[in-house]
């Protein structure tokens, strides 16, 4: 008899059936730093508080200005005055009551510098390198009511604004980079909107991209023996319309090799062969849903490139050396993964256990279903006895080399999944897992801001291939790099004296300039059309970019957290004015 869903079942229906039940225990257990609660920040949050993580903080100095209103919907007229963070927080709070949110109205760059580990308790970290336009205001020394953590003694404009200049956004990616929590950066800058995906090292189990694997070319034992089983000339009219095309499929390559025993067979010869077999077509649907597949028996067994990279990764190699630092499970699972594919695998993967819908008979789809199910049990067992053996290679290395590197770090981060107890353990769930979805793998390794923002950091070219393209969203990459530009040279936004507009167009396209030339790109220019409207717009915040934004930024903090589905790499730039996107990996 089946239980009525809980409350929480039926909150979060829908999420589940995206992320299931680990995605959702990876969200319930993650604490998220929101750098700036402007309109972009507030909206990233509140799509993290809706499906329910742990809890969230707020670190922003700024107090709510009139100019909020018109694009942050989590602040109220009455509002004006009061700690921006503390407003933002409370509302974001009443959408889940399960959810825990704090906020600090301290400066980012004074806890940087000052206490550069409280960045460091929390699992993912958005920053909204983005505030109110105008030019920074000074803040009252006193702390904010509700604080945390005590302002600094003596405001500068940099400090107070909540915003971080270039380096100091190196610095801060740096800090977290060793200890491999991500950082989000996000803008939302008039019609323009950027996201950028900074992390070490990010491993996805779960891609969400399955590809059936059915063992058509060589099939094991169990699967051949049921193929015997079958003798379709043997049956009766209604037998064959309920053969799974499995069978169909592998009667035809026995049928093809036998009559061409040198010659592998092309997907269009293979799809003629199984329809000349039916007997009528009109009625045996499961061999037109054969044909349709028949590419799938066709060509040589490989590894997909992405999980053979995991595979081949250095990674790998360093599990078990004496000296090296310790491993994480992953790649400790994926060392057993690689060994059992060499060796008892004879070049495959795990099998995952799944078997695609077909027109099939009841009882013969459950008896291939049965048997796809044991060959992922038996493949199964083979990994966890390499994990096992693995972990005790492990354990048995001296104290330390197996736990030097761990009993200084942080809490892990989500998807960190280690339990160090002076031992290596792997759970379980995370061998299956990998098992099920080991021809998805992905590992994603991302370049560093200060790397990119050095002249030298982006590739030579890359800059003028892309501003080739007519009304590229690359356009507006290099404007909001020479905004920033900009700000750290003047302490304020282009265009947001009405009196300077005209003067910032200039110094906004001198930015320009030197940023293309830092880039080896001094014969390509950004149309004036583009510098004047981003100085126009005078730094503006507009909820309608904001919540787009918002929503793209908080979709890839949901990948980064649960591990599951692959994030950006690295940035995504949007022009509001042409309703385009584009990544780019800079």
């Amino acid at each position: 008899m089946s239980h009525p869903p809980d409350k929480k079942q039926q909150r979060y229906d829908r999420q589940l059936r995206l992320w299931g039940a680990h995605g959702q225990a990876a969200l319930e257990s993650s604490h998220v730093l929101l750098i700036n609660g402007n309109a972009t920040g507030a909206e990233i949050l509140k799509n993290l508080v809706l499906p329910g993580i742990a809890s969230f903080t707020i670190l922003d100095p700024s107090p709510v200005l009139p100019s909020d209103l018109g694009s942050n919907f989590f602040v109220d007229p009455e509002d004006i005055g009061k700690p921006r963070a503390k407003v933002v927080a409370e509302r974001l709070r009443e959408m889940n009551e399960d959810v825990a949110g704090e906020w600090v109205g301290e400066s980012p760059s004074t806890l940087l510098s000052t206490n550069p580990s409280f960045f460091l308790r929390f699992h993912l970290v958005v920053l909204c390198n983005h505030n109110s336009p105008g030019p920074s205001s000074s803040a009252s020394s006193t702390p904010p009511v509700g604080s945390s953590t005590p302002s600094p003694s003596t405001p500068t404009p940099q400090s107070t604004s909540g915003l971080l200049s270039e380096k100091e956004v190196a610095a801060l990616e740096d800090l977290l980079w060793e200890r491999n929590v991500p950082l989000v950066m996000v803008r939302s800058y008039g019609l323009a909107g950027m996201v950028r995906v900074g992390r070490k090292e990010h491993r996805v189990i779960d891609p969400h991209t399955p590809t059936p694997d059915l063992r058509l070319q060589t099939p094991f034992p169990a699967l051949q023996a049921l193929v015997d089983s079958v003798n379709l000339d043997a049956l009766d009219d209604h037998a064959r319309t309920g053969v799974p095309f499995v069978v169909i499929l592998c009667k035809a390559m026995e049928k093809w090799k036998k009559e061409n025993p040198t010659t592998p067979p092309t997907a269009s010869a293979l799809k003629k062969l199984v329809l000349a077999m039916s007997k009528d077509l009109n009625r045996e649907e499961n061999f037109v849903e054969a044909s349709g597949q028949a590419y799938r028996a066709c060509g040589k067994y490989e590894i997909p490139r992405t999980a053979r990279n995991v595979l081949e990764d250095p990674e790998c190699d360093k599990v078990g050396v004496v000296g090296a630092p310790p491993p994480h499970p992953f790649w400790i699972v994926a060392r057993a993964v690689r060994d059992f594919a060499r060796e008892e695998g004879a070049g495959y993967l795990p099998h995952p256990g799944s078997v695609p819908d077909m027109k099939a008979d009841t009882g013969k789809y459950v008896e291939l279903a049965t048997i796809y199910r044991q060959k992922h049990l038996s493949d199964l067992a083979s990994i966890r006895t390499r994990v096992a053996s693995v972990v005790s290679q492990i354990n048995s290395l001296p104290r330390s080399t197996s736990t030097s590197s761990i009993d200084s770090a942080p809490p892990p981060a989500v998807g960190e999944t280690r339990e160090w107890a002076g031992s290596v353990q792997v759970k379980d769930e995370e061998i299956e897992r990998w098992c099920k979805n080991a021809s998805q793998v992905v590992v994603k390794r991302y370049k560093r801001v200060k790397d990119e923002l050095g002249e030298a950091g982006v590739e030579a070219g890359e800059p003028a291939r892309h501003l080739s393209q007519p009304d590229s969203p690359f356009l507006h990459y290099v404007l909001l790099r020479a905004v920033d530009r900009f700000r750290d040279v003047h302490h304020r936004f282009p265009g947001v004296l009405a009196d300077e507009v005209e003067p910032d167009i200039r110094l906004l396209k001198k930015q320009v300039q030197e940023l293309l030339k830092g880039w080896g790109s001094q014969g390509v220019t950004v149309p004036d059309e583009y510098v004047h409207e981003t100085v126009r717009c005078g730094a503006a915040e507009l909820h309608a970019i904001a919540a787009l934004i918002g929503g793209i930024a908080s979709q890839e903090c949901i990948k980064l957290i649960t591990g599951q589905y692959v994030p950006v790499v690295d940035t995504f730039v949007f022009d509001g004015i042409k309703s385009v996107g584009g990544v780019y990996e800079l």
